[in-house]
């Protein structure tokens, strides 16, 4: 029997060994490139098919959350002073861990190695402020 559905108000996304408050939600893209194997052969209908063989896999993910009520501080907790924004976004691959229910352990988590590639932040007359936070996987995103 598959595992009973779970609510996404227990989420949880650290990286670097950081995690990152006042969480809303985050997503997470699994994509395999193909490359086409189709050839052309004189004669052949119209109604052949393309041919397509797999070809690397790649992971993408974003985070989204509130930002403090100040403001003055994107929600990224690090021991010791505030970093500027310019320091969120990484040169090096680090550990990102996604988890889908933080309230049951290290179990239903999303792991791995990625580059914070942008930062951006939304201000709307309807909403709260907020931070999206992009990365790029490197390696294998792996589920425990």
């Amino acid at each position: 029997m598959a595992d009973a559905a779970f609510h996404g108000k227990s989420g949880k996304a650290v990286f670097d060994g950081v995690t990152i408050l006042n969480l809303t939600g985050w997503t997470v893209n699994i994509t395999s490139e193909l490359a086409d194997a189709t050839i052309m052969t004189a004669g052949v209908a119209a109604n052949e098919w393309e041919q397509s063989l797999p070809g690397f896999l790649d992971w993408t993910a974003t985070v989204e959350c509130n930002t403090d009520d100040t403001g003055a501080q994107i929600p990224f907790e690090k021991p010791g002073t505030p970093e500027a924004v310019g320091e969120r976004i990484t040169a090096t691959p680090v550990a990102l861990t996604l988890s889908l229910d933080a309230t049951v352990g290290e179990t239903k988590v999303l792991s791995g190695n990625a580059f914070c590639t942008g930062l951006a932040s939304t201000l709307d007359k309807d909403d709260v402020a907020k931070i999206t936070y992009s990365f790029q996987g490197t390696g294998a995103l792996t589920y425990t």
